[in-house]
């Protein structure tokens, strides 16, 4: 009976770490996502502790945009204004999201999407891990 529950407790948890997005949970994309670490292909890995934008995402029936915003310490954001377009396609049992300027466009494959994290892959093999960004105060001032 122990073996049971520890072979079931093992399993439940292998289950939960290895959450494969899917598109119901795609609407956790929409909002606003800061970069917290980049892994190049080979390794080298870099930690941001502070960025002075964050990415805007906004989708709906999987097509959208994404934004570079600029948060103000008032809780506001600014913007240039430019947008890419993005759209979110499933291929192989994969979520890729594509994205579209008038002079590029390249693919990402979503590795972990959750409401805290965003986790993508580009065609170069770096991936980018972002966290839901909540404005420079937290504590429930704005």
């Amino acid at each position: 009976m122990r073996n049971l529950f520890l072979i079931l407790s093992i399993s439940f948890l292998l289950i939960s770490c290895n959450s494969t997005p899917d598109l119901s949970q795609i609407d956790q994309l929409n909002g606003y996502w800061e970069i917290s670490k980049v892994k190049e292909e080979n390794g080298n890995e870099k930690e941001f502790n502070f960025n002075e934008h964050v990415d805007y995402f906004y989708l709906e029936n999987l097509k959208g945009f994404r934004q570079k915003m600029q948060p103000q310490f008032d809780g506001s954001y600014k913007t240039n204004g430019a947008k890419e377009k993005v759209s979110v396609k499933e291929e192989n049992d994969s979520i890729f999201i594509y994205y579209e300027t008038s002079q590029d466009q390249w693919k990402e494959y979503l590795i972990r999407l959750t409401e805290e994290e965003l986790v993508v892959k580009n065609e170069h093999g770096i991936t980018y891990t972002y966290k839901n960004f909540k404005g420079y105060i937290t504590d429930g001032e704005k």
